[in-house]
């Protein structure tokens, strides 16, 4: 990661994310009375994203990232034979807002935007051209809107977070599609040290239908502060 302030009173900001991105995936296909039919991808590729940020005022920031979509060359046993292929990923672009309301207050506004619609593989396991469905359901873009909150305490060595997403009206009737989450979570803050944990409720809309899956997730972070 890099970054730097820019601007006559360092007002905004820019930086560069790079790494490595990984995929390693297994399936299992159980066909009632015949054998297991199994397939094994992985493969790795570099990973770029660039952001923006600019202070409009002491209390108010404003916020622009992309990542770009990868394209990761992946090999494997493939239904018992061993092929090559390639898998790219959508790319993403994220707007934010920041304001500060009081001392103690902050609140998050974003807006999400991830190019499903432009993912491709060389690899499915019924693809279209021998009679089965098309590998890729996602025929547009997903958007989401998110807001937060969080609050600080006894000089910031406690915060508490709530945050709440929701998908904005994609039509994709063939595929598990994100629509709501919700979470919560707080820090503890020591010298160097600070421990974070949250815990996210998810809820996906699968054959146009909403609440078909829910997920819950449980996150625990340890930073250190150099």
């Amino acid at each position: 990661v890099a970054a730097a302030r820019i601007g006559t009173d360092g007002q905004g900001g820019i930086g560069i994310a790079a790494g490595i991105a990984n995929i390693d995936e297994e399936a299992v296909e159980r066909i009632p009375g015949q054998s297991l039919d199994t397939a094994k991808l992985d493969g790795m590729s570099s990973s770029l994203a660039a952001g923006f940020t600019f202070d409009a005022t002491d209390r108010v920031t404003l916020g622009l990232g992309y990542r770009l979509g990868l394209t990761i060359t992946v090999d494997g046993e493939w239904y018992e034979q061993h092929k090559e292929g390639e898998s790219k990923t959508q790319p993403v672009t994220v707007a934010g807002i920041k304001v500060r309301a009081t001392d103690n207050v902050t609140l998050y506004g974003s807006y999400i935007r991830e190019g499903w619609d432009r993912v491709e593989s060389t690899l499915a396991a019924y693809p279209a051209d021998e009679g089965g469905l098309d590998w890729n359901p996602f025929t547009e873009p997903i958007s989401t809107a998110a807001l937060g909150a969080e609050v600080d305490f006894a000089e910031r060595r406690f915060s508490v977070r709530a945050g709440w997403s929701k998908e904005m009206g994609a039509e994709i009737e063939n595929a598990i599609v994100p629509e709501t989450s919700i979470g919560f979570g707080g820090t503890v803050r020591f010298d160097a040290y600070s421990a974070d944990v949250a815990l996210v409720r998810e809820q996906f809309v699968e054959g146009g239908e909403s609440g078909q899956v829910t997920n819950y997730g449980l996150y625990a972070t340890v930073a250190y502060e150099f």
